[in-house]
């Protein structure tokens, strides 16, 4: 049997799969099983059918929950993905304005004498 994946459709599909086996595994057409034996047969089959359904459900939960968790870390990694973009164009205005100053410093000590003098 292919892997039908953790959900509700493969779940429901698989124990579709697991009733059909266990009714034509059993050997209701010959006459020495009484009717009550082949009934406790069936009933063992559907029980253990009804603990793998229990399983893949809790299964399929615990997906969808880890999927959710993803999907909140994902939204946390863009937010700060998106403050890392911005911080790094503030710091780029920044060195553009230090430059800017820079420059308008030199040319002021070039323009003034004075300005050499007084700088600490």
């Amino acid at each position: 049997m292919r892997n039908q994946g953790l959900t509700l459709h493969g779940i429901k599909r698989r124990l579709r799969r697991f009733k059909y086996e266990a009714f034509h595994s059993l050997p209701w057409f010959s006459g020495h099983l009484t009717n009550s034996c082949w009934q406790a047969k069936y009933n063992t089959k559907n029980q253990h059918l009804q603990s793998e359904l229990a399983s893949l459900k809790g299964f399929e939960d615990e997906l969808q929950g880890l999927e959710e968790e993803i999907q909140q870390c994902t939204t946390l990694v863009k937010e700060a993905s998106s403050q890392v973009d911005k911080s790094v164009e503030e710091l780029e205005a920044c060195r553009q304005e230090l430059a800017g100053a820079q420059r308008t410093i030199k040319k002021l000590e070039k323009d003034y004498d004075w300005v050499v003098e007084e700088s600490p």
